[in-house]
């Protein structure tokens, strides 16, 4: 970021308020205003506003506001800049980053998700430019000196009434315009915004003397409503890159002097994912991730993970992203894992959290049993640790596997 930019590092679920100094970076009022009209635009889930600042929720990841750069990182007992890191390793793991940053990406600590994103979009653009921009074509009636296209027959009789020579037809003609061409022209307009580093910002005016200039997009596409075939399919993924640009980087309040760009990540769905790639690593053949059972009319349930074991046992899992103090979990949780037992035919179950205030992993615990039922289930809690010897820890899902094949004969 260039010299008038900021960045500020905090956890999921503190708050902000104008006034605070956080590394060194004032939040301000202008910052709070750019929120808030992010807020009212997108009626985000990120963060809920409060008298003079902010509360952010359990989202991770990065929002840009004008100047003003806000790392939200997961709440553990590791520091922030150990965070940075482990959270932009998960994401790329689990697969949730628009793009997979290249190791040089990895290695640069300091480089935010929104940095990460816009630079290799432009990358992209110039690769694309590289194999040559795509044709669009266009439906044109014109009077032409040979027969091309749909014939317009009341206007070639006109025409031979009167003796002239052309043909008066319809046909499709190449054009420089193309929707996917105007859907990056246009966010690399928009881009124009935010404070990009000095490096980005002369890659993106570059990018605009060398693109040709598109009639602006009269509405903007869903990404489901655009199709690629084998021509443009080197198209699709920057252009939904463009398209999430696009949808956020809209002129906000006092003319849009303060755009946001929200890159963020529910803790929850991450941490569930992350546990599951981990099983699926440690035992390929038996995770299965949210199946389901007919519950009650068309309501199903659905576990997070159900592992298959060898000898034909089962162990029904629940991730649960909850900093517990006290080895005492819902009470909510605890019908859900019973219900699971039964519908799942499961005699095992298993509530993953993340490991904070050093707590252990208990003994199983057997439910009382159902009055005139002899089977029995038991439930133990585990407590994941993501972060080992200062980095994300690769080895989790053994660790865990291990811990459950030792409670579940």
């Amino acid at each position: 970021m260039n010299g008038a930019s900021h960045r500020i590092r905090v956890f999921e679920h503190q708050q902000l308020r104008v006034g605070d100094v956080v590394e060194g970076v004032l939040f301000t009022s202008q910052h709070l205003d750019a929120l808030q009209a992010f807020a009212k635009r997108h009626f985000t889930p990120y963060f809920s506003l409060i008298p003079e600042g902010v509360r952010f929720a359990q989202y991770v990841g990065a929002l840009q506001v004008g100047n003003l750069t806000i790392e939200i990182l997961p709440k553990t007992d590791a520091d922030s800049q150990t965070m940075q890191a482990v959270l932009l390793d998960m994401l790329r793991l689990c697969q949730m980053l628009p793009r997979q940053p290249t190791p040089a990406d990895l290695h640069a600590q300091r480089l935010t998700l929104p940095e990460l994103f816009v630079g290799q979009w432009l990358e992209s653009l110039e690769q694309l430019l590289l194999r040559g921009l795509v044709q669009g074509y266009q439906r044109k009636e014109a009077a032409r000196l040979s027969l091309k296209g749909q014939l317009r027959w009341s206007q070639q009789l006109r025409n031979q009434a009167r003796g002239l020579p052309q043909f008066i037809t319809i046909a499709e003609e190449r054009t420089t315009v193309h929707r996917y061409k105007q859907i990056l022209y246009a966010a690399l307009n928009r881009l124009q915004a935010l404070p990009l580093s000095p490096a980005q910002s002369y890659k993106m005016q570059h990018l605009l003397f060398q693109w040709p200039p598109l009639p602006p997009i009269k509405q903007l596409p869903h990404a489901n409503q655009l199709h690629f075939d084998r021509h443009t399919q080197h198209y699709k993924q920057p252009v939904q890159d463009a398209l999430l640009l696009l949808q956020q980087l809209q002129p906000g309040v006092r003319g849009g002097a303060h755009p946001a760009l929200a890159m963020l990540f529910d803790m929850n769905r991450l941490f569930e994912t992350y546990i599951f790639r981990q099983l699926q690593q440690a035992a390929p053949e038996g995770v299965n991730r949210h199946p389901n059972r007919l519950f009650w009319q068309d309501r199903y349930l659905r576990p997070d993970l159900l592992l298959q074991l060898p000898n034909g046992r089962r162990i029904v899992l629940d991730i649960k992203w909850k900093h517990l103090q006290r080895l005492a979990p819902n009470m909510h949780d605890l019908r859900q894992l019973f219900t699971y037992h039964q519908y799942f035919n499961a005699t095992h179950s298993a509530l993953v959290y993340p490991r904070v205030a050093s707590l252990s992993d208990p003994d199983p615990i057997s439910f009382y049993p159902v009055p005139g039922s002899s089977n029995v289930y038991t439930m133990q809690i585990l407590f994941a640790d993501i972060v080992k010897n200062g980095a994300l820890n690769k080895a989790l899902g053994q660790e865990l596997l291990e811990r459950l094949l030792l409670h579940s004969f």
